[in-house]
């Protein structure tokens, strides 16, 4: 009686599991295409970063600096 019980509820407990491992292989396909997405967005802003370093000076930088100067 009680190996039938338990053999039972082993074989719903597997039919539970690859229920839920069939909803998680979506969820991780998801989570991979974010990670993705994301890289590719953390990729952009670093080449505009990069770009932005190589301009030329503005008025702005260049300006005479105000305050006390240790000369």
């Amino acid at each position: 009686m009680e190996l039938r019980r338990h053999a039972i509820t082993f074989s719903e407990l597997v039919a539970k599991v690859l229920t839920h491992d069939k909803a998680l292989d979506d969820v991780n396909e998801i989570l991979k295409w974010l990670g993705e997405e994301n890289q590719n967005r953390y990729n952009e802003v670093e080449a505009l970063k990069k770009e932005g370093d190589t301009q030329t000076p503005t008025e702005w930088d260049t300006r005479p600096r105000i305050g006390f100067n240790k000369d």
